[in-house]
């Protein structure tokens, strides 16, 4: 198996450590508000030294403690 077929079987819920962009698209969010929520939630994760990555499950969990 190829890392392409691998990828293909790899759903948004199984991925624990969103990028930027898959987090402003699942959460319908800005750059800026992202950035603030997941600092507040402790939701960001250091890649490299320029990038960020997002704990899915604490904003997931943000998220759903703000909705209810």
């Amino acid at each position: 198996m190829n890392i392409l077929q691998i990828n293909e079987k790899i759903s948004l819920n199984e991925i624990l450590v969103l990028s930027e962009l898959q987090a402003k698209t699942r959460y319908n969010i800005g750059r800026n508000r992202l950035l603030d929520i997941a600092n507040e939630a402790g939701a960001v994760v250091r890649i490299g030294c320029r990038k960020n990555g997002y704990l899915r499950e604490v904003l997931d969990d943000y998220f759903r403690s703000k909705a209810e």
